[in-house]
């Protein structure tokens, strides 16, 4: 019984036993205080009777020492009564049985006088000389003893034995009727009870199944739980529950899938992009260590110029590496602090003054006066500008131009980066910031992109809570990138 329904059955038997045994205790009690109640109602009279028809008829003084054949005679006529003379005291003067059986010679007057004084409410239980631990009910009666002192005949009713539970089970058909049929209602309840916890606990069982193939699975299947329409219970909010696990645990298990296959295609990528500077300056070194003789010094500052050329490239790339891996940590370290945007953009324009001059493209800042501060660091904010920039360049042909504006919408200064450079096609548009993406009709046009620049921007607004928004983009024309960021407020 390791199954959630054995567990319930087994309580549910265990309570409905305790219940029957109860009810039947509680029958018992009950039927045994009506049993008395009766007994000494019909019998109230009793000691009256005994006095008036056989014990003195002619109500006269009664003589403790002459009436024990009287006794004997009445208890052999009715055995399941025991008759006691009784003093004004309470002393048993005489008995109908043999005086050695009893335990105590006084009888308690108390419930003697309350029943005499006409009080109905029975049982009114009384003293057994016999057994001074029980108390039984009685019949009594005032009599005149000899020498005019009062006295009472006080009659036993309930016999010499008390009745066991079986016994009286066994003898009373009120009392085994009632038992069978607390019985019988105790075994129906159960086995109703069952069947409702067999129908409740269905849903949790097919649950646990779904759960348990979702997990042999390797929690990479669909393991999406109908729900029937219907009022919403706990079973029903812990299946919406499992639902939505299992659609998450899905959703990521493609997601790692997903960056894995990234992951892979990056080395890829990497190993490409590192590939060919380092073959480049492999060469050109080597040629330089073979021919050191051969070439004129004008040649072999050439093969320098190349070598170096190439080393700065592929540092670039490593920086460009080491900086996505330090975006991509949990928990980057923010620097968040008010500053003027408008002076962070004039600051890059200047930066890149000689490399657009030298490209024969204009770069213009449109900066509107009286700007807020806006709230970022200042340091990853004045990266992505430089990525966005230097991106723009590298995709703008010699006469372009890239316009940097800045304008104030609701509580956010929007920035945005537009040029005339080659566009983007529809198909690309929506891979541009994915990691060492790089159109192929690009590539020839840009030799050194490494392809993480724009995927450097992203991680960094995602940090800032901004999202970036490509705005339009048309081949041959150009391309536009914004972003916002919050006004100090």
């Amino acid at each position: 019984m390791r199954s959630l329904f054995g567990k319930l059955v087994m309580v549910l038997l265990g309570f409905g036993a305790a219940v029957a045994v109860l009810s039947i205790l509680v029958l018992r009690f009950s039927h045994e205080a009506y049993h008395l109640e009766a007994s000494q109602y019909w019998n109230r009279n009793l000691a009256n009777r005994l006095l008036s028809e056989s014990i003195a008829p002619q109500r006269g003084e009664l003589d403790a020492s002459t009436l024990g054949f009287t006794f004997e005679h009445l208890m052999r006529v009715n055995p399941e009564i025991d008759i006691y003379l009784l003093d004004g005291n309470g002393r048993v003067l005489n008995v109908s049985s043999n005086p050695g059986s009893l335990g105590v010679i006084r009888v308690a007057l108390s419930p003697i006088r309350r029943f005499l004084s006409g009080d109905e409410n029975f049982p009114i239980r009384g003293d057994d000389p016999r057994e001074p631990a029980r108390h039984e009910i009685f019949s009594a009666a005032p009599v005149r003893l000899r020498g005019g002192a009062e006295g009472y005949l006080y009659v036993v009713l309930n016999g010499h034995e008390r009745e066991t539970s079986a016994q009286q089970l066994k003898k009373s058909y009120a009392l085994r009727e009632g038992a069978w049929v607390i019985t019988g209602g105790v075994v129906v309840a159960i086995l109703l009870s069952a069947l409702i916890i067999a129908v409740l606990t269905r849903r949790l069982n097919l649950l646990a199944s779904v759960m348990d193939r979702f997990r042999k699975g390797g929690f990479a299947e669909q393991a999406t739980l109908k729900v029937n329409s219907g009022a919403e219970d706990e079973i029903t909010r812990l299946t919406h529950a499992f639902n939505d696990m299992a659609d998450r645990i899905l959703g990521q298990m493609e997601e790692l899938k997903l960056t894995d296959a990234n992951r892979r295609e990056m080395l890829a990528n990497v190993s490409h992009d590192l590939r060919t500077p380092l073959t480049s300056l492999h060469g050109h070194l080597e040629t330089l260590l073979l021919k050191e003789h051969e070439l004129s010094d004008e040649e072999k500052r050439g093969y320098l110029e190349i070598a170096a050329k190439q080393s700065k490239r592929m540092g670039k790339l490593v920086n460009k590496l080491f900086e996505l891996a330090k975006l991509d940590a949990r928990e980057p370290e923010l620097t968040r602090e008010p500053f003027m945007l408008s002076e962070l953009v004039q600051d890059v324009v200047q930066k890149f003054e000689l490399d657009s001059a030298q490209r024969k493209v204009t770069i213009n800042a449109l900066l509107p006066e009286d700007l807020p501060l806006v709230i970022g660091d200042i340091g990853l904010i004045e990266r992505v500008l430089d990525n966005l920039v230097e991106n723009a360049l590298r995709y703008t042909p010699a006469g372009g131009k890239i316009d940097i504006t800045l304008s104030s919408q609701d509580g956010y200064i929007a920035v945005r980066v537009a040029d005339t450079g080659s566009g983007i096609t529809k198909e690309d548009l929506p891979k541009i910031f994915d990691r060492l993406y790089r159109s192929e009709k690009n590539r020839p046009s840009a030799p050194d992109s490494a392809g993480l620049g724009l995927a450097i921007v992203k991680r960094i607004l995602e940090l800032h809570g901004a999202s970036v928004v490509v705005v339009e983009s048309t081949v041959g024309a150009g391309t536009s990138i914004s972003f916002k960021l919050p006004a100090h407020r």
